[in-house]
């Protein structure tokens, strides 16, 4: 299944297409992007902490893709309790904080 099927797939579904990718194992392994950097900016991460995440990030977007990292904000990660959440690399974090993301500058 293409990115794009799973998109469509997820739009057909009213589902997150983010939650989606996390239910096949199949799928995610082949879609991991490396240095890939998703913020989850939706209502309920933005009051928890996102907000911040996001400033930083657009603020520092030029040093992150200086670095090879690509930055995206998507509504939903499928992981609200949980919140501020990222996927970095394919991998799901969640209680993100500021710091996290200065540490991936440094890696």
């Amino acid at each position: 299944m293409s990115l794009e099927d799973l998109k469509a797939l997820a739009r057909h579904l009213k589902l997150s297409p983010v939650f989606l990718y996390q239910l096949y194992d199949e799928v995610s392994s082949e879609l991991i992007i490396e240095r890939q950097i998703i913020l989850c900016d939706n209502l309920t991460c933005l009051s928890k902490g996102a907000r911040e995440l996001k400033k930083y990030l657009l603020a520092s977007m030029d040093d992150f893709e200086e670095q090879g990292w690509e930055v995206e904000f998507r509504k939903c990660l499928g992981s609200c309790s949980t919140g501020p959440c990222t996927l970095v690399c394919g991998s799901l974090k969640q209680g993100v904080a500021i710091r996290d993301l200065e540490l991936l500058l440094k890696a």
